[in-house]
């Protein structure tokens, strides 16, 4: 019998791992920054110093820029760090600007005009700036998604400017 109890405890023994060879867990956060840019993923705990793969994904309208040591792959491996310890990993994204788009807007030539102007703006009649012209044609910069209200105006001899804008065009930039 005494025999018995040393094999069962030997084959205990053998199926136990000692605590030397225990894995313990080492935590991985992340946080992505402005919270509107995007997400990461990847993040929890995990055996210490193993190899895992974090990512950080932009929304709609925004880019990744880099994590906070400067690494710009937005997949990327790290190592879990040691048993019982934490390290924090931080994905910056950042706005991306449209840029501006010409567009180009003509007209019919009025037969007492030396000039026009070309008025642009956010509504109906409420123009915030317009652009001289000799031509019957001119180049104005508009933001991407925006709404725009266009009218172009002629200038006499004298000076005098007809302002009933009643060409007035709307143009919803894409």
């Amino acid at each position: 019998m005494k025999w018995c109890g040393l094999v069962l405890i030997w084959l205990l023994a053998g199926c136990i791992a000692p605590l030397s060879e225990r894995k313990p867990y080492g935590t991985v956060i992340l946080y992505g920054v402005p919270s509107a840019g995007g997400t990461v993923a990847g993040g929890g705990s995990y055996p210490a110093q193993t190899t895992i793969q974090i990512s950080a994904s932009p929304n709609s309208g925004w880019a990744f820029n880099q994590w906070n040591d400067g690494v710009q792959d937005a997949v990327r491996l790290i190592r879990v760090p040691n048993p019982n310890s934490s390290v924090t990993y931080t994905a910056t994204f950042v706005q991306i600007t449209p840029s501006p788009i010409n567009i180009v807007v003509g007209w019919t030539a009025e037969p007492t005009a030396v000039s026009y102007r070309v008025y642009l703006g956010p509504s109906s009649r409420n123009y915030t700036n317009w652009t001289g012209a000799t031509g019957t044609q001119a180049t104005l910069v508009v933001q991407p998604q925006s709404a725009n209200y266009i009218a172009a105006t002629s200038v006499a001899a004298s000076g005098q400017e007809s302002t009933n804008y009643s060409n007035e065009v709307y143009y919803h930039a894409p």
